[in-house]
């Protein structure tokens, strides 16, 4: 599946953060995944983006899934005021 809206977004797990973190609220900074197996090189993955999220948490959530597991793909789906 190449698309995925957030209706059918389900997560299979939340990002972690780096130890030397220094974040006033962190459970704002994690970010919730999905994936999906993309074939014998690994998984592809959607990121949901909800509007207190930087462009740094999105680099440290794409960092934490390149660093625990095989990917071949990030999406990154948008949740916005109106999905709700």
């Amino acid at each position: 599946m190449e698309k995925m809206t957030l209706k059918e977004f389900r997560p299979d797990g939340v990002t972690e953060l780096p130890y030397d973190c220094e974040c006033d609220s962190l459970l704002n900074k994690k970010m919730f995944y999905a994936s999906e197996l993309a074939g014998p090189r690994g998984a592809r993955f959607w990121l949901l983006k909800e509007q207190h999220h930087r462009e740094e948490d999105i680099k440290v959530a794409t960092r934490y899934l390149k660093r625990s597991f095989d990917v071949v793909g990030i999406i990154k789906i948008i949740k916005e005021k109106k999905d709700e």
